[in-house]
């Protein structure tokens, strides 16, 4: 009885899939270049073309900015005469002519004062040709937002720092602490968007018999979120009625009084706020409403805040005076 067992056909297998088979995935179609691949960066920094860094900051110490960048270099060229092309070292590796470098600057910036900014320091740095790759800026003294501002660009075909010569603004923000911004991806702001530097400030006592008065200093804008004084009245009878006004400069733009009268021989906390309620059965607190938003700046004409006391008395005396508000610097 012969066997049943079908054998294969002697000799070697087909190459490739059997007839008929089929594969239950589709094959890869995307292909990737190893010579020859695009560079990683969108602007490319010419031989007159100069890094630009504008800083300012609150800080009263001062504050240190250091900005980090990467280029990648153009490929060098080789040894040869002036009236030859030069070409590369037949045994050199072409790709080891691009170099990638780091260059980190730093900005010594003068400190302000906890209501105003210090002067604008700059600094410009030439840059070797290639592609700018990235760049880096950080604050060694910032803690809050709003306290130092930075503005870099690129400033070509200038030897000395013109703002007026930048020709590819990078990002300008403010920097905090270790909070890197920089370029790509960071923002071109005004100093004067987004959240600014919340600030508590003292006003000096007047004498008596005075009211008192916050200018807004140079190069600032304020939004007030309110303000707080004590109005000790004097012995002598009379009512005395306090008034708040808001100037810019000599126009005169806001003037609201408080609810009540402050009769003699009282100590009056008088407060003020943007939508502020009157009080009008307390005589030892007096509230005043102020405009929402109350903004102030600095711009060409002094803009301040003051108040105006119907009735002042020459023994009435304003003590514990401060102010609140949220701070920008104003890009001149």
């Amino acid at each position: 009885m012969g066997s049943s067992v079908i054998l294969p056909p002697p000799g070697q297998p087909a190459k490739g899939p059997q007839p008929g088979f089929t594969t239950g995935s589709l094959p890869n179609v995307s292909t990737f270049t190893f010579e020859n691949v695009a560079p990683p960066s969108p602007l490319y920094i010419q031989r007159d073309d100069q890094l630009g860094i504008r800083a300012y900051t609150q800080i009263p110490s001062g504050d240190t900015v250091t900005v980090t960048a990467r280029l990648l270099l153009a490929p060098f060229n080789r040894t040869g005469q002036p009236d030859v092309k030069p070409t590369l070292d037949p045994g050199a590796d072409p790709q080891a002519s691009n170099l990638i470098t780091q260059v980190t600057l730093t900005l010594q910036v003068q400190g302000g004062t906890i209501n105003a900014y210090g002067n604008v320091a700059t600094l410009l740095q030439a840059l070797s040709e290639g592609y700018l790759l990235g760049i880096a800026a950080v604050s060694s003294n910032a803690q809050r937002r709003g306290q130092t501002f930075i503005t870099v660009f690129l400033n070509r075909g200038r030897s000395g720092f013109n703002i007026t010569g930048a020709s590819q603004p990078l990002f300008s923000d403010w920097i905090v602490g270790n909070n890197v911004t920089g370029w790509p991806g960071g923002r071109v702001l005004n100093a004067n968007e987004s959240t600014g530097l919340l600030q508590a400030v003292a006003v000096t006592s007047p004498g008596a018999g005075v009211d008192w008065s916050y200018t807004i200093p140079g190069g600032t804008r304020v939004r007030i979120s309110s303000f707080f004084g004590v109005l000790t009245t004097s012995a002598v009878a009379g009512n005395r009625i306090v008034r708040v006004q808001i100037l810019q400069g000599s126009f005169l733009v806001w003037q609201s009084a408080a609810g009540i009268v402050i009769p003699a021989t009282t100590a009056c906390s008088v407060s003020g706020a943007p939508g502020a309620n009157i009080t009008a059965t307390d005589p030892t607190t007096a509230n005043i409403s102020l405009p929402d938003p109350t903004i102030l700046n600095s711009n060409g004409t002094p803009s301040r805040i003051n108040v105006n006391t119907a009735g002042l008395l020459g023994g009435d005396q304003w003590s514990a005076i401060a102010v609140h508000f949220e701070m920008w610097g104003e890009d001149t």
